[in-house]
């Protein structure tokens, strides 16, 4: 009889949907982007609306949904990771790029896929 202590072990997937504004891509090289927006990160639509009445609330989920700007996180070599943080943050020791374009954020895709 298997139990939760001896199933198999989970395997990592190319999309992890992390939460409702925020995903995960592994790509199969072993590198990885998180990609998130919204309230609380490096994007266009950061703040919470000053009131708290029941069509702010609606606002808010709905500026989740939409961004024209996203925040990253990559996981990649060290040479690469370096590279990447100097171009879009001016220094390497930066752990996450903020303010990314579709543009940009493709680009990086790229940069991890190959």
């Amino acid at each position: 009889m298997k139990g939760i202590l001896s199933s198999p072990k989970l395997t990592t997937k190319s999309f992890t949907n992390v939460r409702h504004n925020a995903i995960k891509l592994e790509l199969a090289n072993g590198n990885s982007i998180s990609t998130i927006w919204g309230y609380g990160t490096y994007s266009d639509n950061y703040n919470l609306p000053e009131e708290d009445g029941p069509e702010e609330i609606s606002n808010l989920f709905n500026k989740f949904r939409k961004s024209n700007t996203v925040e990253i996180a990559i996981r990649c070599p060290q040479e690469l990771h370096d590279k990447i943080m100097k171009k879009y943050t001016g220094i390497t020791e930066e752990s996450v790029i903020g303010n990314l374009t579709i543009t940009e954020w493709l680009k990086i895709l790229n940069r991890l896929n190959k």
